[in-house]
């Protein structure tokens, strides 16, 4: 499976903040965003983090921005994560079958 774009920014100081603002030139303010800090997806509205990506929130370009100045943070355009997402959705549906097997005799 082909690894998704990563929008972040890299370095230390002013190389820090100039790659954050040259990331930040290759956001669109109307596309939808994954945030991604240390390992973590971010919950809806930034509160907290989860490995589960059905738990992920959703982030507009426009809030997303924000987000860029603070290490470790990397962006991931939604419509790039659609392998990906569909990948886990069957992976959880499969689950949920093989579950439902398992108590269907009770």
């Amino acid at each position: 499976m082909k690894k998704p774009v990563e929008i972040k920014a890299r370095g230390r100081g002013k190389t820090f903040h100039r790659s954050a603002d040259a990331a930040k030139r290759r956001i669109v303010d109307t596309h939808e965003f994954l945030l991604k800090r240390h390992g973590g997806w971010f919950r809806p509205g930034a509160h907290g983090y989860t490995d589960d990506l059905s738990q992920a929130g959703v982030f507009c370009g426009k809030d997303a921005k924000s987000y860029l100045t603070c290490e470790g943070v990397s962006l991931f355009p939604l419509m790039g994560m659609v392998p990906i997402i569909a990948k886990a959705s069957r992976e959880h549906i499969q689950k949920a079958a093989n579950l439902a097997k398992m108590i269907e005799n009770y």
